[in-house]
């Protein structure tokens, strides 16, 4: 019986939670030293959970995400606007221009001079060939009072194209199916990213894959409520800059990893506006990990890219070449400081307060332990430390919501799994056990 046992145990899948006791194997039940398989397969179970219950969003278009008290202005036509209307043939009903010196008759009656005004303020006349070339619209606003003219709304520049963020959720409302496959995938691709910063550059003096599903376990619990598609790809940028941040620490240049770095902070950006305040972290990340000047200068090169290749491209459809900027800063500044803090229902403030509890006992006990630790291992949690606190003052930004401040599950993955194999087994197991049953009962009550 001894020798059966020994056999299912050290062939079998269940042989990485074995511990050999008294000349066989005895099953342990270690979560917070999880393997990578298994911890691969338990993100995987919740995503597909996730995605069965799962209700995709409606479609929207660019003025839906911004301010009401702008819908109105962002259709008017300003005469800016009207040079770059597509051109119309117009030659089946031509059309003469009146000029100040023409005085010949049309038909039966004598013509008599009829000059246009003058503007006031500049001194242009309608003789200038610029108030020639738009007529309609030019001479028009020289007719009006200056006080008139000066008393004009402001007109939000011009969106030649959908937001990324739109786009996204506009292809999950119209596609669930295929939104939902992204979405599993993106899930995957973020847990696996942050498992490998813990596993590659060994956090934890032990080998323990606990991050994988412990970050969308996180999320869920956080924010799964108006968890949109687009905020799940931000988080997935986000992890990549996180896990190319850490690359940095290391002897000699890493522009590569920087640009990296800086590149997925950008797209993070313009996928999920919110989260701009964790641009905080691009001049922590470039402190603690000592890098250089020119280091420095391709990594912000790496975070604009992404802003001024969208800029660059709504120019050239007759867009207005800060639209995008604009676009994301409403997305941003919409709304009150706080206002989220205001919002929070029954359900969701014993939850988020456990999970803040528990992040900042994992804070002291990692610092408690800093110096336990190698040298780079210390500058990745310190750097997990600044991006978590950073990523709690989300819910102060203006548009702050649910998925924006689940943000911080990303590096707090990190450091909760520090805190639990630092813990007595009985405990970090009756934790991770309370973490999955409460993910599992949110997901099939969302």
């Amino acid at each position: 019986m001894t020798k059966l046992l020994n056999i299912w145990f050290c062939t079998g899948f269940f042989a990485t939670f074995a511990v050999e006791s008294e000349g066989f194997q005895e099953m342990k039940f270690d979560f917070a030293r999880l393997p990578f398989i298994p911890a691969f397969f338990a993100l995987l179970i919740l995503s597909l959970l996730w995605a069965n219950t799962y209700i995709m969003p409606d479609a929207v278009h660019a003025d839906q995400l911004v301010a009401a008290t702008l819908k109105a202005d962002s259709l008017a036509t300003t005469p800016a606007e009207a040079k770059r209307q597509p051109f119309t043939d117009t030659s089946a009903a031509p059309q003469q221009i009146p000029t100040p010196h023409d005085t010949t008759a049309q038909g039966d009656h004598p013509a008599t001079p009829n000059p246009l005004p003058t503007d006031s303020l500049t001194g242009i006349t309608a003789s200038d060939s610029t108030l020639l070339s738009h007529p309609d619209t030019r001479v028009q606003a020289l007719s009006e009072p200056a006080s008139a003219r000066l008393e004009k709304p402001w007109t939000p520049p011009r969106m030649a194209f959908e937001m990324p963020a739109t786009l996204i959720r506009n292809f999950a409302a119209h596609h669930p199916f295929w939104g939902k496959m992204l979405a599993i995938f993106v899930i995957l691709f973020m847990g696996v990213t942050i498992g490998r910063v813990a596993l590659r550059h060994n956090l934890y003096t032990v080998n323990s894959a606990l991050p994988i599903p412990l970050s969308f376990m996180l999320i869920l619990l956080i924010g799964s409520r108006g968890l949109m598609p687009s905020a799940l790809v931000g988080m997935l940028f986000f992890a990549l800059a996180v896990k190319n941040f850490a690359r940095c620490f290391r002897s000699g240049y890493t522009f590569d990893a920087n640009f990296r770095a800086g590149l997925y902070s950008g797209l993070m950006i313009l996928v999920h506006p919110a989260s701009i305040p964790l641009v905080v972290l691009f001049p922590i990340a470039l402190f603690i990990f000592n890098r250089t000047l020119r280091e420095a200068v391709v990594a912000s090169a790496g975070l604009l890219f992404p802003a001024l290749v969208c800029s660059y491209l709504n120019w050239g459809m007759r867009g207005d070449f800060t639209a995008p900027l604009w676009q994301m800063w409403r997305q941003f500044s919409t709304g009150a400081i706080g206002g989220f803090l205001t919002r929070f229902t029954l359900p969701d403030t014993p939850i988020q307060i456990a999970i803040t509890v528990l992040t900042l006992l994992s804070i002291a006990l990692v610092l408690n332990l800093l110096y336990t630790i190698g040298t780079k291992p210390r500058y990745i949690l310190l750097y997990a430390i600044c991006a978590t606190f950073i990523g709690l003052m989300l819910c102060l930004s203006p548009s702050a919501d649910a998925p924006t401040t689940a943000f911080v599950a990303i590096p707090a993955s990190l450091l909760i799994t520090g805190f639990l194999v630092r813990i007595p087994r009985l405990g970090s197991t009756i934790l991770v056990v309370v973490l999955f049953v409460a993910t599992v009962i949110r997901i099939l009550l969302q």
